[in-house]
């Protein structure tokens, strides 16, 4: 082993009196540096890195090279932070669902599901090769067919160490660390190390969003204790799959179903005090997202604790508001059967027993200033500008003012301020994606992939 030896005697002798001949020194090779052990401060993994950063110094390119693989790169930079050596990071990137199409289909069909699960693992091989010996089960299944169980198979296949709620909790808020961040019991890096989190390392200095693989959250999410994640996972991958019969087709809603899901496991990971702007990402946006709202929505301390959950419309929206008990803490997504102004919403109550509504339409930007003037025109009858709830003999009031439209769609939108309807936020992709999290967004990607099953996003 390295560090028993006398590392720079032994690699001199062997340049000068055991190479053959027109060479001139040592290439080494280390694979999987992380599995020779130790917690990345003592232990054979530091030892070897000591050793070789030490031969790196006192002997000449031409003498000695290196090139290791690891997954845990925090004792290799510390051990090479000052050396006279240039280090060349090279990033090992998972495998994306379109290159892991020939390693398990061999038909066309069959692409869809291997891409499904793919997307799931996060592209990490040995997971994936894991499910070889039982891919007769599944590889066959049109991908729109693909139900609730089928995931919960592959994710008992996960092998890996357990994340905690709190790295969980990072990855979902797309919180940006180093490696050497402590997130919970571990660091970035070592979490990485232990195969939980799935991510190219680029170097000391750059910043990490940690990411997890889906199926790591399938696995472990009856144990994590949060509702609002296993609710977006139950009924967003595959879309409402838990509620659905065999043989029923899949609703064609994969976005505006996502998003509402999202919402409330948002809600569960922020402080319950916060502005509409800051709830969506907004307060330094440069990449044309931004809102049009009111002085007072804009400042306004909102107190959005996650709600009961998603309740789904069978009427009309119009039909809907008549009857609304507006205190009830509930998302609504509004019915397939009718071409509504908006794809979802909710209420919240704001002192004085006043009333906000926001809308949420995940489509394109197309005649948005006629989906809001609908709007408007629904919740407000007769054209009048407020509207009234008696509940309990409380009675609550909708103002106009307090009625917002969240824009938030992967397509197009004008990021021309003075082109935007009064009162909207509008999330552009840029602005999703780095909302949603790099663990989330590949459930988005997928179905964008596959056009001809899911065709809403």
């Amino acid at each position: 082993m390295l560090p028993t030896l006398r590392s720079y005697g032994t690699m001199k002798h062997i340049v000068e009196h055991l190479l053959p001949k027109g060479k001139t020194g040592i290439f080494l090779m280390v694979d999987d540096l992380a599995q020779a052990g130790g917690n990345g401060t003592t232990g054979p993994e530091q030892s070897i890195v000591e050793a070789i950063e030490h031969l790196l110094d006192i002997m000449s390119e031409t003498e000695f090279g290196v090139l290791m693989t690891t997954t845990h790169v925090g004792p290799i930079m510390d051990a090479v932070a000052n050396s006279r050596r240039n280090v060349n990071w090279v990033t090992l990137r998972p495998l994306t669902p379109d290159e892991a199409i020939p390693l398990l289909a061999s038909e066309d069909h069959q692409k869809g599901m291997t891409q499904c699960l793919a997307m799931l693992t996060g592209g990490h091989l040995p997971t994936l090769a894991n499910t070889f010996n039982t891919k007769a089960n599944w590889i066959n299944i049109p991908l729109s067919s693909i139900t609730l169980e089928h995931i919960q198979q592959w994710a008992n296949l996960w092998e890996e160490y357990h994340p905690s709620q709190d790295l969980v909790m990072a990855a979902l808020k797309g919180q940006v660390c180093i490696l050497e961040n402590q997130i919970g019991d571990w660091k970035l890096s070592e979490w990485i190390k232990l195969g939980v989190c799935h991510q190219p390392i680029r170097g000391a200095r750059h910043d990490y969003v940690p990411t997890l693989p889906l199926l790591c959250l399938y696995h472990n999410m009856n144990h994590l204790g949060m509702r609002q994640l296993t609710d977006l996972l139950t009924h967003c991958v595959p879309p409402h799959a838990s509620q659905r019969k065999v043989g029923e087709a899949t609703p064609h809603r994969i976005l505006e179903r996502f998003h509402i899901y999202w919402e409330n496991l948002r809600r569960s990971l922020l402080s319950n005090e916060i502005t509409l702007p800051e709830f969506y990402g907004l307060e330094f946006a440069v990449d044309g997202s931004g809102h049009s709202l009111h002085f007072s929505l804009y400042l306004r301390g909102l107190h959005l604790v996650p709600k009961l959950g998603v309740n789904e419309l069978t009427t009309s929206l119009s039909s809907f508001l008549e009857e609304v008990d507006p205190r009830e803490a509930w998302f609504y997504l509004c019915g397939t059967d009718t071409n509504h102004p908006i794809h979802a919403f909710y209420f919240e109550i704001l002192p004085g027993n006043q009333l906000l509504f926001v809308g949420i339409n995940n489509h394109d930007t197309e005649g948005w200033h006629e989906k809001v003037d609908t709007l408007k025109s629904i919740l407000f009858p007769n054209k009048t500008t407020e509207r009234c709830y008696e509940v309990s003999s409380e009675k609550y009031t909708l103002l106009e003012k307090n009625v917002v439209v969240v824009f938030a769609s992967l397509q197009s939108v004008p990021t021309n301020p003075d082109e935007w309807p009064p009162n909207v936020i509008v999330l552009v992709r840029e602005r999703l994606e780095k909302l949603y999290s790099p663990t989330l967004m590949p459930i988005i990607k997928l179905w964008l992939s596959h056009p001809e099953d899911f065709n809403d996003c």
